[in-house]
């Protein structure tokens, strides 16, 4: 089986789900004319997650397993509409940033890190 690559950059994908999250898309499956585009790089996204989706589903049965022979273990992607109310809904709050740029480690590490909450 021939996985799904990602088509589009993570930019283009939160772009994407902005749109969708703000136009209302209640998943009828057509969409508005101005959203399909949209709804493409969305679905390109959630198939793209399918392999590391499943790889990690493996290795947690394998692992389970070694522990309960009987264990159940499942996996399932989120429906396209709870995905896109996900998104409208989160917000991120800003609780730190760390500026190695202005102020360099000894080591000549350089690079400004922002640790985020989402909400």
């Amino acid at each position: 089986m021939d996985w799904i690559q990602p088509l589009y950059t993570r930019g283009e994908v939160d772009r994407a789900g902005k749109k969708l999250a703000v136009t209302g898309w209640v998943g009828n499956g057509r969409g508005e004319p101005d959203t399909r585009h949209e709804l493409a790089i969305l679905n390109n996204w959630r198939a793209a997650q399918s392999f590391p989706l499943n790889t990690i589903q493996m290795g947690l049965r394998r692992r389970a397993r070694n522990i309960e022979p009987e264990a159940i273990v499942s996996q399932r992607l989120k429906r396209a509409p709870a995905t896109i109310d996900r998104r409208s809904k989160m917000k991120h709050e800003l609780i730190r940033e760390v500026d190695y740029i202005q102020w360099p480690k000894p080591s000549g590490y350089r690079r400004k890190r922002f640790q985020e909450v989402g909400t």
